[in-house]
């Protein structure tokens, strides 16, 4: 049976035009195809794309179609990410690694995200500029290695900075991320090979942290690290060093990049338009000097600043992939086995009749209404919606808080901001930058800084 239609152009041509502006191709895609379309990359083959909330809802939950995990990431993540784990083995891991990020974790961590935000804002000088993109990744990067690893001296944590911001920096790069869909180009691409280096001496940092986790086998300590170490199966079995490492690297990989992705964005909204960074002043200061981080979490108005955010610009453009396994009919096409599926986010979250004037920036349209788990789906959906998702809008709105209250920023004039490709998120300009108008005394010495691209 024929795939839904979708352009025509040749793999290589949709693929140029998907890594150049993959906003403007998808809403061109849209425009033309409707909410149901067939992409064509090269080393992918036919994506069926969908958006509309009935089809997102069976991608997420109807029986034949499978959600095997995207076996791209093995490269970058390992075998044994719970990203590319299936079946019994995922939901294990899930259940192993979703406590640190829920529930009664999530209030000891928020005075350690305020403390690390303010510890970066308090050096920030007035009358200069500073780069958003690396301003956002430092703190988000800061708070996954203390959530992750815990603190166990500074040399070592400054070392273990260096190694994944290097990670992150050369696997960003075009001529790293072109060889992941086309492995023939692997052994010609500088970027890759760069990358391959960087994600070496990570993996040589991150053995070293296992060993001396296992070696100290603290049974009070509250690391992720220490929590992998610690965990055994249904059969009493600990998990292997190198299933910790792999992920270590998912939590590293997707733990911050994703969130200073949207924090980034949420700067240039709140730039944008004043009124709305006022209105969340304001329920800020009703909570008076030195609020409770549940507190400040429950604030509504900057909760629907938050959701509109990533509505607007989701940092993560499609949902993991799904696989047909059975046949089915999804919109009146009927799929075979082996086809492959994709939700669009970015598309899903554009929709004229769940979101009047999608092209609004507009965070008044999420108080006193709550969009369906298949209508708003930052974080994908199903079994494969991100385990971190709480605490990544947690940390959205601590770290924002903590800027709101200690500076002043506004937009630089003149400067075009504009969506990006970054790896596979969707991210302002790396050179976005905002004017520091104000901000409180310093106190410590930062952290060490990680070198910009």
């Amino acid at each position: 049976m024929p795939l839904p239609p979708g352009p025509t152009a040749p793999p290589l041509v949709q693929f140029a035009k998907w890594l150049r502006d993959p906003l403007r191709y998808l809403d061109g895609v849209y425009a033309e195809y409707g909410g149901m379309f067939t992409m064509r990359l090269p080393g992918v083959g036919p994506m069926v794309i969908v958006s509309h909330p009935d089809t997102i809802k069976a991608l997420f939950v109807q029986p034949e179609i499978d959600a095997p995990g995207d076996e791209e990431l093995k490269v970058l993540l390992g075998e044994n990410s719970v990203l590319l784990l299936t079946g019994p083995p995922h939901k294990q891991r899930r259940r192993l690694l979703m406590p640190p990020f829920n529930g009664s974790r999530m209030t000891v961590w928020g005075q350690a995200i305020l403390d690390m935000t303010e510890s970066i804002v308090e050096h920030w000088r007035p009358g200069t500029r500073i780069n958003v993109r690396d301003e956002m990744q430092e703190i988000t990067l800061n708070v996954m290695l203390q959530i992750v690893f815990g603190d166990h001296g500074s040399d070592r944590r400054q070392q273990l900075r260096r190694d994944v911001g290097d990670r992150m920096l050369y696997g960003s790069k075009l001529s790293a991320v072109l060889p992941l869909w086309m492995p023939f180009l692997r052994p010609f691409a500088k970027g890759w090979q760069d990358s391959m280096a960087a994600e070496k001496a990570c993996d040589d940092a991150f053995y070293a942290e296992i060993r001396e986790c296992r070696a100290r086998s603290d049974p009070e300590e509250a690391s992720v690290l220490a929590m992998l170490c610690r965990a055994t199966d249904e059969t009493g079995r600990a998990l292997e060093d190198h299933e910790i490492r792999d992920e270590l690297m998912t939590l590293m990989v997707a733990g911050h990049e994703n969130t200073a992705s949207a924090l980034s964005w949420l700067i240039y909204w709140l730039g944008t338009y004043p009124e709305m960074r006022e209105r969340i002043e304001a329920e800020l200061d009703g909570l008076g000097p030195d609020p409770d981080p549940l507190a400040v979490a429950k604030l509504p108005y900057l909760e629907a600043v938050c959701n509109e955010t990533l509505r607007y610009y989701p940092p993560v453009m499609l949902t993991m992939r799904r696989l047909i396994r059975e046949p089915v009919e999804i919109e009146g096409v009927r799929l075979e086995p082996g086809t492959k599926i994709w939700g669009s986010i970015y598309l899903a979250h554009r929709r004229p009749e769940i979101y009047p004037d999608p092209a609004k920036f507009d965070p008044d349209r999420f108080l006193g209404w709550k969009p369906s788990l298949f209508e708003f789906i930052p974080f994908g959906g199903g079994h494969r919606r991100c385990i971190g998702m709480a605490f990544a809008i947690y940390e959205m709105k601590l770290i924002i808080a903590a800027i709101l209250r200690t500076s002043r920023l506004s937009l630089v004039d003149g400067q075009d901001v504009k969506p990006k490709r970054r790896t596979g998120l969707l991210a302002p300009d790396i050179r976005f930058e905002v004017n520091v108008d104000a901000v409180g005394q310093p106190a410590t010495p930062p952290p060490q800084r990680i070198a910009a691209e």
